[in-house]
């Protein structure tokens, strides 16, 4: 599995700009852990 490093503005940028992009890469990277833990 390959996943993009969570880092705010380089991941779900469409997303941050609506809620911002701090809380979209946590989202993101909550998102990732939780479909490798799974």
């Amino acid at each position: 599995m390959m996943v993009k490093d969570p880092v705010p503005g380089r991941v779900k940028t469409r997303l941050g700009r609506d809620i911002g992009m701090v809380p979209a890469a946590h989202w993101f990277r909550h998102q990732a852990l939780t479909m490798i833990v799974a």
